[in-house]
């Protein structure tokens, strides 16, 4: 019988508690596989995901980095591209996050949601021919796709090209998932710009409701009162 490396005890331990969601504990045991191995790809890859489920995001890079430049495995290569993308996106790091996304679709892994990531991209950088662009792309990709239905309608609406097919495509993303707010924020700020007041506040106030720390939904209340 093939006795394990230290490493690979360590890191088996690791994962046995990742997947028991013990991420605290997962890290202990990554960093004792880490402490022999250095580059231990999957251990650097796990310390790397339990960190961002302890929201420790500067940490999680770190070694994300670290698997992007040495792994030999394509698709987890991919996997950290997209969830650098990410990571970007929420500090707000506009160009970092195009970066990695485009790399993403490069390879034509997870593509339809590097797309979408990359229209609301495009949309903080107020460049909505490109952003339209990446949706419609999303979702030429995987037709089922809501997240990229529910983008490419809010752009629609949010850019006045053609609000009632925003809201259109938004109650169709939203039947799939009744109580997403963000959804339910799309089909009301639609009937916002309608001018719609009654179905407006349904939507709106459903989606308050749902997730009242949103500064969008917030945005779109408050335009609501004015009408």
């Amino acid at each position: 019988m093939d006795i394990p490396s230290r490493d690979e005890f360590y890191f088996t331990k690791g994962k046995v508690l990742f997947d028991e969601e013990k991420y605290e504990q997962a890290i202990k045991s990554f960093d004792k596989a880490l402490g022999l191995n250095p580059e231990h790809i999957m251990a650097n890859y796990l310390k790397a995901l339990s960190l961002c489920k302890l929201n420790k995001i500067d940490e999680a890079i770190e070694h994300l980095n670290i698997v992007a430049e040495k792994t030999e495995n394509f698709l987890i290569q991919q996997q950290v591209y997209l969830i650098l993308g990410y990571i970007y996106s929420t500090k707000n790091n506009v160009e970092l996050a195009i970066d990695y996304f485009e790399k993403v679709i490069g390879t034509g892994l997870e593509a339809s949601a590097a797309y979408n990531a990359l229209a609301a991209l495009y949309h903080k950088k107020k460049d909505i021919k490109k952003a339209i662009e990446n949706a419609k792309k999303a979702l030429e990709l995987k037709s089922d796709n809501y997240n990229a239905m529910n983008t490419l309608a809010y752009l629609l609406i949010d850019s006045n090209i053609d609000v009632e097919k925003g809201i259109q495509l938004a109650k169709k993303a939203l039947a799939q998932e009744p109580d997403n707010p963000a959804r339910l924020d799309t089909v009301g700020y639609g009937y916002l710009k309608l001018k719609n007041k009654v179905l407006a506040e349904e939507f709106l106030t459903k989606a308050y409701n749902l997730n009242p720390q949103d500064i969008e939904i917030q945005t779109h209340l408050k335009l609501l009162s004015k009408l």
